[in-house]
């Protein structure tokens, strides 16, 4: 995991959310965010996985419980 990663998970929250980019920290979980529902969270792993050109195992999105989590499955889709 990057900065940049962390910067290009912002961009994409900041833009399914309607958010400050900043507003999205490794500790951020769905009910920290008023938009983020179940509809938002879908279009904001299809965003996240058009983002870092991966596509990740529902199970995995399944187990993620904050945006840490997040970040270390997309460091792990690098292999």
């Amino acid at each position: 995991m990057t900065m940049g990663d962390i910067a290009r998970v912002q961009k994409v929250a900041a833009e399914t959310f309607g958010c400050a980019p900043d507003a999205i920290g490794a500790t951020t979980v769905a009910a920290d965010v008023e938009k983020w529902d179940r509809l938002r969270h879908l279009i904001f792993i299809s965003g996240i996985e058009q983002e870092f050109d991966i596509e990740f195992d529902m199970d995995a999105i399944g187990k993620m419980t904050n945006v840490a989590d997040l970040l270390k499955l997309i460091a792990a889709s690098r292999g």
